[in-house]
């Protein structure tokens, strides 16, 4: 199974969670599961804890996992977000 695809499989797994409706899971759940996903398959990853000051509502947090310049979680959300935290497997 080539690197690409396994990153495809592990966004698949990851969309597929939010369009089941399985909201009630912890973000750290879905977090674990994708990060589980690369490590299994040795792939370098960077899971990312960020927060943004948001106007309205004060400080808003964010998570997301990435590799190679792929956000596998999180979406394209995390623009804007500081991150204060940050855990790195390198394969």
């Amino acid at each position: 199974m080539t690197p690409a695809l396994i990153l495809r499989k592990a966004r698949t797994l990851a969309r597929r969670s939010k369009l089941e409706k399985v909201w009630f899971l912890p973000v750290f759940v879905l977090l674990g599961l994708a990060a589980l996903a690369l490590r299994v398959h040795r792939i370098p990853y960077l899971l990312c804890l960020g927060v943004a000051k948001d106007e309205a509502k004060g400080l808003k947090a964010h998570a997301w996992v990435a590799t190679d310049r792929v956000t596998v979680t999180g979406g394209r959300s995390f623009l804007g977000f500081a991150v204060v935290g940050a855990f790195e497997y390198g394969g």
